[in-house]
């Protein structure tokens, strides 16, 4: 939809709904409003106008790959004509510059952040969509940034909107080329989704002068840089918006971190909801823990929009003024306005928020001409009939295929299954089993029969094949595979309905006898046998066997069709007209509603909705008269209290007017003083001045209290007229049928209730009996409890118990003064309706109480059970480490002992040790010393011996060589001499002595090579003390 008149419309049909078509269809609307107007009008044709041209152009641009979805009239913020607002949510607030994010400036200008920002020009609605898919996705503050954006912008930049397919289809030269100069349309469900892109990659071109090598001339040489910057298009956004606009939407715990400095004004959710026009209580969106807006769950598990199919089916009602106005020649649009609760939907919001906004210009009427009566009764029985004349017009056109089509194929395009594997044409028609209207189930059933009828004559003497296939339809789609749960057969749910409806196992019977009649036994084992067996069994519980009903004609049976579809348009059209009456009383009751809201608002009264069918023209009159009156005592209250107080404050009107005569006097008379120089005189006439001065503020005092006094007691006597007035239209309104609620009254009773010392006790039962074997608390449970207590305590009350009856009197007055109306017997569930109704709000007050009072005291028992917990965590701790440590220190003393008695062992077998080691080291000692000194001695013995026998030979020798060298010598000398001389040499007795010191020596033990070199070497060194031998 190109207008945005209204903050939601139908996604469906404004995606399908290409520029080219909104262009026609606004030129159209100008036609249609071409009449002289103000200047409200004028700006809008111009707007209109304008975009329309847009539209063309985005048209031209974009239909061969794809088609964009823009708007630009009537999308000016109300406070800011010419600007419109720009919306983004984002899923945090950036901290830097890597998410998209906008961000204000210390002059107020705007600054963004991230590579591309998805932004929605005019589409809150669409960005409060987005927040709460960010919240319920997970995101612990999610926001809404707002800003105001020159109209300009959008003059220069929707005509040349891309829309992704033509983005997509772009060379990778042309993208380079125009990146980040265009918006690009993305979520073309809804008008006016851009992607900005906020940096872009130019080209720089540098010409040099380089001197060529080989002929030394100048050469130019071109140069081109690729660098990133911001873009051109985020440039352009930036400078258009308005400084200073910056607003901050979010949910009240991100307000903390807010910074107004840099993210502008912070906007509460439910003043966001509350500008957008959302009822709390009646409006279009659902706040709950598993619907929000039009969120839902995909397969996946993650939260997104719904499909176009089924956001249609939601939120029909919410379409827009303007789609109402443009469609106002489409069927469609008659039967809209023919639902009543669209109807009603579309009075009672939809009006209000096109007037709250002043989306419509004042001296223009858009105003659609409300449809004659009769064409809109006849659209709603078109409407409801649909769906019975839809299926009863697809076996009508099965028969009318019999002539061209064999029975087997038609059975085939019977066999046609849905996207859930099931028999299409089967589910449509048990559908008409379970519409909502008496009539409408007893010509579904009708319907059903028929269709087992045709089927029965396309199976009707055509062989074995086709009774198969007629057989397979009756039976589960899944039949014959092996699957966990089977799809419910069709013959099941005849069977179930048939209980009441015997027609339909007639029709059964009967189609299985033919079907028997012509399929083989194998077949009717696998595919009829089972449902025989079933249908005998009901047959049996009913009077007896019944004779199956005869087969009718392809022709009968379409007569039976079009009779259906005529009953069936017939009783639509009664519905209608029941439907277009209760419409009229319903607007009208509104009405009547609205006014009398004006005259109870003044006394702080309200008038439920459920006495809205209550209301009668009596009621506003006998309202008006007692508002009336009540005007006119009190224009006597505040005229009666300005006299007095005009009487009271003339007296000091007149001192005022002399103290200021005589300050002036006074003055007077002090300038001409200070002209003479009289200081005496000042200083007297100074002081006079100041006492006037002060006289007369407290004349001025006065006056304003008595005037605040008097203020006072006009207001109390207002209030007391207004507490009287509002007892006395409550009082009179009741004794005529009509019951007001007083809401502040019932919201001071209800926290009596609530805070009282037995709302307390009903809630810490409730938690008590809650508790589980472990002690915690089962706060569903508990919650449950405590609500449904709190109700019956607070309904107990006084208050509501006087509430409760003052609405029963006042049926009973109202029945009283319409007895035409019915018999008390019909007002009983309306009372009811109305008791619930009214005690429909304190108990949600009472199930949010308890609810805050329950999680407040399970967080106290879970406290409470923590900290036992905990105590006794810690005790078994704490002895367990004592035990650990008592175990460690008997381990330790233990070790200690052991240790000590180890050393003690191992000193004392050390000692033994050592004193056996020193005791053998000492007999080894010992005898290495004795053996040592033996060897000594022996060695000294042997070598005293060696060196006896040396010396021996030695001498031996050297007599031996003097005897050689003496007889050398001698050898001249007589022989007989040297023998006489050595004959006196010889001594017998030295021989003597010799020979026994030889025989007497110790013998020498046989010595090693070593010793005997040792030897010889010392027999070297003896013999003449010079080493001959080496």
């Amino acid at each position: 939809m190109s207008l945005g008149l209204a903050y939601m419309m139908n996604m469906n049909e404004n995606a399908g709904q290409l520029p080219g078509e909104k262009a026609k269809a606004l030129e159209q609307l100008l036609a249609r409003n071409n009449q002289a107007g103000g200047a409200a009008s004028q700006r809008w044709r111009a707007d209109t106008q304008k975009e329309i041209e847009l539209l063309k152009a985005a048209d031209a641009k974009n239909s061969a790959v794809g088609h964009t979805s823009i708007a630009y009239a009537n999308l000016d913020d109300s406070a800011n004509p010419g600007y419109v607002r720009a919306y983004m949510a984002v899923y945090a607030k950036s901290t830097g510059d890597n998410f998209k994010d906008v961000g204000q400036n210390p002059d107020g200008s705007l600054n963004a952040s991230g590579k591309a920002l998805w932004i929605g020009f005019g589409t809150p609605h669409r960005a409060l969509g987005y927040l709460m898919k960010y919240k319920m996705a997970g995101a612990e503050s999610p926001l809404i940034r707002s800003f105001l954006v020159d109209k300009q912008f959008l003059e220069q930049q929707l005509g040349k909107t891309e829309s992704e397919p033509l983005r997509a289809k772009q060379s990778a030269a042309e993208k380079k080329q125009v990146s980040g100069q265009h918006l690009m349309n993305v979520d073309t469900k809804e008008f006016n989704q851009f992607e900005v892109k906020t940096t872009a990659r130019r080209e720089q071109v540098e010409v040099l002068q380089i001197r060529d090598k080989k002929t030394g001339e100048l050469v130019e040489k071109t140069i081109k840089k690729s660098k990133e910057g911001e873009s051109e298009l985020i440039q352009s956004l930036l400078a258009h918006a308005k400084p200073g606009s910056l607003e901050t939407i979010g949910y009240s715990s991100a307000q903390a971190q807010h910074n107004d400095a840099k993210e502008g004004v912070f906007v509460d959710i439910a003043r966001f909801h509350q500008q957008l026009g959302f009822d709390p209580e009646h409006g279009a969106v659902a706040f709950g823990a598993d619907h929000l807006l039009n969120l839902s769950k995909d397969s996946k598990g993650d939260w997104g929009f719904d499909t176009p199919t089924v956001f249609q089916d939601k939120v029909v009602q919410w379409k827009s003024f303007f789609h109402m106005l443009e469609s106002l020649d489409a069927p469609e649009t008659a039967e809209l306005l023919a639902d009543p609760a669209i109807n009603e939907r579309f009075q009672s919001m939809l009006r209000d928020v096109l007037s709250a906004n002043r989306l419509m210009p004042d001296d223009m009427s858009f105003e659609p001409d409300a449809p004659k009566q009769s064409d809109t009764e006849q659209a709603r029985a078109q409407q409801l009939a649909r769906p019975l004349t839809a299926g009863a017009q697809k076996l009508q056109q099965i028969i009318a295929n019999a002539e061209t089509q064999s029975p087997l194929r038609q059975l085939e395009a019977i066999s046609r299954k849905n996207s859930f594997g099931q028999f299409e044409l089967n589910q449509q028609l048990l559908r008409s089993l379970n519409y909502n209207q008496a009539w409408d189930r007893q010509l579904g059933v009708e319907l059903n029969e028929a269709y087992l009828q045709l089927l029965q004559a396309l199976a009707q003497d055509h062989g074995q094949t086709v009774a198969e296939k007629t057989a397979k339809l009756l039976r589960s789609p899944d039949n014959g595979k092996l699957t966990l749960g089977k799809l419910t057969g069709y013959y099941q749910s005849v069977l179930e309905h048939g209980k009441a409806h015997p027609e339909l196992l007639d029709a059964l019977k009967s189609l299985l006898n033919t079907i028997d009649s012509q399929a083989s036994p194998a077949t009717m084992a696998k595919l009829t046998a089972k449902i025989q067996k079933q249908l005998d069994k009901m047959l049996r519980e009913r009077a007896g066997q019944m004779p199956a009903a005869q087969a009718l004609t392809l022709s009968a049976i379409n007569d039976r069709l079009e009779n259906i579809k005529e009953r069936g348009l017939a009783l639509a059209s009664r519905q209608a007209a029941a439907e277009a009456q209760r419409e009229a009383f319903q607007q009208q009751q509104q009405q009547r509603s609205a006014q009398l809201q004006q005259v109870a608002s003044h006394y702080g009264l309200e008038v439920p909705r459920y006495m809205r069918d209550q209301l009668k023209p009596i009621h506003l009159e006998l309202a008006a008269a007692l508002h009336a009156d009540f005007e006119r005592q009190a224009g006597q209250l505040r005229a009666s209290s300005q006299d007095k107080q005009n009487i009271a404050l003339g007296h000091a009107r007149q001192l005022a007017q002399g103290y200021n005569a005589n300050t002036e006097a006074k003055q007077a008379q002090l300038t001409q003083l200070q002209s003479q120089q009289d200081k005496a005189g000042q200083k007297t006439l100074k002081q006079e001045l100041k006492a006037n001065a002060k006289a007369l503020d407290a004349v001025h005092n006065e006056a304003s209290r008595i005037s605040g006094q008097h203020r006072r007691e006009l207001d109390s006597a207002l209030s007391a007229l207004t507490r009287a007035g509002r007892e006395q239209l409550a009082k009179q309104l009741l004794a005529s049928g009509v019951y007001l609620e007083h809401p502040a009254a019932e919201k001071a009773a209800l926290e009596r209730c609530l805070q009282s010392d037995a709302a307390q006790r009903i809630v810490a039962k409730a938690v008590d009996e809650a508790k589980d074997f472990s002690g915690q608390v089962n706060k569903h449970k508990a919650i449950e409890l405590a609500s449904r207590r709190l109700v019956d305590h607070v309904m107990s009350d006084s208050f509501f118990r006087e509430k409760m009856s003052q609405i029963g009197q006042s049926f009973a007055n109202h029945a009283q003064a319409a007895p035409e109306a019915g018999a008390s017997a019909a007002a009983i569930p309306s009372l009811r309706q109305a008791q619930s109704a009214a005690g429909s709000e304190a108990e949600r007050q009472v199930a949010e109480t308890a609810q805050q009072q329950v999680k407040q005291q399970a967080k106290t028992v879970a406290e409470e059970l923590a900290r036992k917990q905990a105590e006794t965590s810690a005790r078994q701790e704490a002895e367990r480490v004592a035990k650990q440590q008592a175990e460690q220190a008997a381990q330790e003393q233990a070790e200690r002992r052991a240790r000590e008695h180890a050393e003690s062992a191992a000193r004392k077998q050390a000692e033994q040790a050592a004193r056996e080691q020193a005791e053998r080291a000492a007999r080894e000692q010992a005898a290495s010393a004795a053996r040592q000194q033996a060897e000594q001695a022996a060695r000294q013995q042997a070598e005293a011996a060696a060196r006896q026998q040396v010396e021996a030979a030695a001498r031996a020798r050297a007599e031996e060589l003097w005897v050689r060298d003496f007889n050398r010598k001698m050898e001249p000398a007589d022989t007989n001499l040297l023998h006489a001389r050595l004959g006196m040499l010889k001594d017998e007795h030295e021989e003597i002595r010799v020979n026994n010191a030889l025989e007497n020596a110790p013998r020498v033990p046989k010595a090693s090579p070593a010793s005997a070199t040792r030897v010889r070497q010392a027999e070297a060194l003896t013999a003449d003390g010079k080493p001959r031998i080496l």
